[in-house]
């Protein structure tokens, strides 16, 4: 049987806002029976504390409820439970557990040997005709098929019954130059749910990925087995709080970064990226010819270095990050060292800090580059992102 406390890290290993976060903390807790763990979050919403005060009073009901089961059945079980409360305390009118129990079946299923993807926007105005239940399996074999393509959705209701079949045309939704807080290849859906005032969508991709979007940004994923819930502004000013110590702009740094980690993470890519304000920093990079301003540097460095010379990652508008250009040079092997205008080379290797155990070439640079006063995020090959707080050094994880 699973253990309180194990019960209480399953739960708090979903939602990546709560961490330590040094001085500027506010202490709450969770409890489960006689198990009681303290959370540092940066200001907490209304929307983390009410799943925080849900999972002190449903986590010991699960555990018994569960007790037969394998302590992985139980994290599942309880992580699932927590995502409905989730998504339901923010739209009841959804019937999520239908949802989740849809996209259950899904990961069964594959056409063709490809596995299914399906896209749901969701209109959720009383009185809209609708007509059969897009859940239902004996739908299955015409549904599946029909809903690959990224361009193509089905209209549903919240009880995920069908309205209509349709798909966004990429050309009349068009570039958006503003930080968002979900994944690009989202972006014409989340602007054409605004056309039609349209809050909610549900996204499987090929991968078998799960993504639950309002029209703030991502809500909910579930990937790998394990469910992620997301209060998107809360994020951000997570991110604009560890960002503090390096810049001053640390605010839109904050916005701008979200959008690329999760770009990288759904690109499925590993990545190192580099925060600095301190050209000095680049002493640490053993290969030289990686710094686009380095006498070292190599031509392909020169020119390309020469296409980010208006490079800003600390203004409004993202259209000087040339994200997509910034998201290639990334995924290269080594970093990308960057700061509010500057970027100061690619596919750089940091030299290994004294003291550091053995670990993987990506975290090694990672935990280097920290212990040389610069912001590292890591985003690994299965889309993990990983940073380390810049006071203790903890940990933080999510994707």
């Amino acid at each position: 049987m699973i253990s309180e406390k194990e019960a209480i890290e399953t739960f708090l290993n979903m939602i990546p806002n709560w961490f330590d976060y040094g001085s500027e903390v506010t202490t709450n807790f969770v409890t489960c029976g006689e198990t009681t763990t303290y959370i540092k979050a940066y200001r907490p919403t209304p929307e983390l504390e009410s799943i925080r005060d849900f999972a002190s009073a449903e986590l010991k009901g699960l555990i018994e409820t569960t007790s037969s089961f394998s302590n992985s059945t139980a994290k599942r079980i309880i992580q699932e439970a927590v995502a409905i409360q989730w998504l339901t305390n923010i739209e009841e009118k959804i019937d999520w557990k239908k949802l989740i129990e849809f996209n259950d079946e899904m990961h069964g299923r594959t056409y063709e040997n490809d596995s299914i993807a399906i896209n749901l926007l969701f209109n959720l105005e009383d009185g809209t005709p609708a007509s059969f239940d897009v859940t239902d399996s004996s739908f299955h074999k015409l549904i599946d098929p029909l809903g690959k393509d990224q361009s193509v959705f089905f209209v549903v209701n919240g009880k995920v019954e069908f309205i209509g079949y349709e798909y966004v045309r990429v050309d009349d939704i068009g570039e958006s130059y503003r930080y968002k807080f979900y994944p690009e290849f989202l972006h014409s859906y989340q602007q054409y749910k605004l056309t039609k005032d349209w809050h909610w969508s549900f996204h499987r991709t090929t991968r078998g990925d799960l993504i639950i979007c309002d029209s703030s940004g991502l809500r909910a994923s579930y990937r790998k087995g394990n469910w992620y819930l997301y209060d998107p502004s809360h994020l951000k000013n997570m991110l604009t709080g560890l960002l503090g110590s390096f810049s001053h702009k640390s605010y839109r740094i904050g916005c701008n970064l979200y959008e690329i980690l999760f770009d990288l993470s759904y690109k499925r890519h590993g990545a190192l990226l580099v925060f600095t304000n301190n050209a000095s920093f680049t002493e640490n990079v053993s290969n030289q010819e990686s710094i686009i301003g380095s006498e070292h540097a190599d031509e392909i460095r020169k020119g390309i270095g020469e296409s980010f010379n208006d490079f800003r990652f600390d203004l409004e508008n993202t259209q000087r990050i040339y994200k997509r250009k910034f998201l290639e040079m990334s995924s290269m092997d080594g970093a990308i060292i960057f700061g509010d205008n500057r970027v100061y080379g690619f596919g750089s290797m940091i030299r290994t800090a004294d003291g550091l155990s053995a670990a993987g070439a990506r975290t090694t640079a990672a935990l280097s580059a920290r212990r040389h006063d610069a912001f590292p995020v890591k985003v690994s090959s299965d889309g993990e992102i990983t940073m380390f707080h810049p006071s203790t050094g903890k940990k933080i994880e999510f994707m």
